[in-house]
This record gives structure tokens, C-alpha cells and sequence, in this order.
């Protein structure tokens, strides 16, 4: 068996100690593995700032690269997507960034148009967030503030730009999406008891009313 010295622990040891490479002597690289282990771990804690600043950069390029490495590490360990491939490439992912122009939406999500399908470019969209955790196209409850204001969270965004956890602290807070002058506003942590009996109210009201509507419609006794 043929032998090297590894060129930083500067011991002789066979070549099955080394990674291969086509260029390099005999097809193996100058390093043994086990010091190109340590080199690996040295590079990568003197060099966390560097790395931090190139993946912002790469990002911020590319930002559907993100994307495709979560949809990817989904498919692999989560239960719930065991049956499900990701089928997509990142030509895939630019080509339907640009095409929903996702950069003009404040939380672009992958979304899958049908649920039970794999990640593939015809089942496969860009939405926001938020209507993507709710299902924009199945039923959905109506929460209880958009019922009080008789607003949708999306027309509260697109007036705002606030996120929604936000949107439901000032709702907790002023009993409205919208700031009151300076002088009436309340400190960071203060919820308002009355706002909440309202909005409970409000909620179960509309809910009472839903059944009825709903009891009516099947033709069943109010």
C-alpha cells in the first residue's frame, strides 16, 4: 500500500487516511481527514463575522435560496411531510419569485396550491404569511377582532404595514388598529379590560348568529 506524509500533523500514513482529489499526488489531498476536520472547525470559529456578513449578502441576492434549503430539510425530518418530495430546483424558486413578485409582499411563503401534492413548479406559489397560515383557500374562522372592527388583517396590513401580533396589541390596547394621539396613548404592557369584554361579546354574537344562518340555510328549525 502506498504511504504519504500529511502535510500538517507531518505524519507518514497510508492513503486510505486521505480524502480523494484528481489533481492532487496519488489522487488524495495533502491533508489527512482528521486535520482537515481541524482545520475545518479552526476556519469556522475565527471566521463566524465573515460568513454571517456573505450569507446576508446571499440572501438578500438571492433570497428564494432560503426558501428551497426549508423546503428541504421539511421533506426530510418532519413526520407530517413524510409522503411529500421537494421536486423543486432554484431555477424553479427565481422563476415563481419573480413571477408573484414576491419582493413586494411584507412575508413572502411557499405555498402549495394543492395540499396533498409534492413541491413541484406547477403546484407551487408565492403568498403572504399570513393567508397561508390561515388557508386562503379552504374555510377559515373569521378572528375575533376582524369580526369587532369588520376588517380583514390583509386590509389592516396593507394600511399599516404592521405585522398581525402587533396589529392585536394595539387592538388589546386602544380597541383599534389605528395609534390615538400621543397624549392618550397607554404604556407598552397595558391591555384593556373593557376592548377585550367588547370584542368577546362581539365574537360570540357573531358566531350565535352563524349557526342560525347556518340552521336556516339546511332547512333545520331556528
Amino acid at each position: 500500500m502506498k504511504h504519504k506524509i500529511c502535510s500538517y500533523c507531518k505524519k507518514y500514513l497510508p492513503i486510505t487516511e486521505f480524502g480523494c482529489l484528481k489533481g492532487g499526488k496519488f489522487g488524495v489531498r495533502a491533508n489527512c481527514r482528521k486535520c482537515c476536520v481541524i482545520q475545518a472547525t479552526i476556519y469556522f470559529h475565527t471566521h463566524r463575522e465573515q460568513r454571517k456578513e456573505y450569507i446576508k449578502k446571499y440572501t438578500k441576492e438571492k433570497p428564494w435560496i432560503a426558501t428551497l434549503s426549508n423546503i428541504r430539510s421539511r421533506c426530510k425530518h418532519e413526520k407530517w411531510y413524510k409522503n411529500i418530495k421537494c421536486l423543486l430546483t432554484s431555477k424553479d424558486l427565481e422563476f415563481l419569485w419573480k413571477r408573484d413578485n414576491a419582493d413586494k409582499l411584507l412575508k413572502p411563503s411557499i405555498d402549495r396550491i394543492n395540499s396533498k401534492g409534492h413541491y413541484t413548479l406547477e403546484n407551487c406559489r408565492f403568498i403572504e404569511q399570513t393567508k397561508n397560515v390561515r388557508g386562503e383557500d379552504l374555510f377559515k374562522r373569521k378572528s375575533k377582532y376582524e369580526i369587532y372592527l369588520n376588517k380583514t388583517f390583509d386590509e389592516m396590513q396593507k394600511e399599516t404595514g404592521l405585522c398581525v401580533v402587533s396589529l392585536h396589541q394595539r387592538i388589546r390596547k386602544y380597541g383599534s388598529y389605528k395609534l390615538p394621539p400621543r397624549n392618550l396613548r397607554l404604556p407598552d404592557k397595558h391591555i384593556s379590560p373593557d376592548i377585550v369584554e367588547k370584542v368577546e361579546k362581539a365574537k360570540e354574537e357573531y358566531y350565535a348568529q352563524k349557526k342560525r344562518n347556518d340552521y336556516n340555510y339546511r332547512g333545520m328549525p331556528t
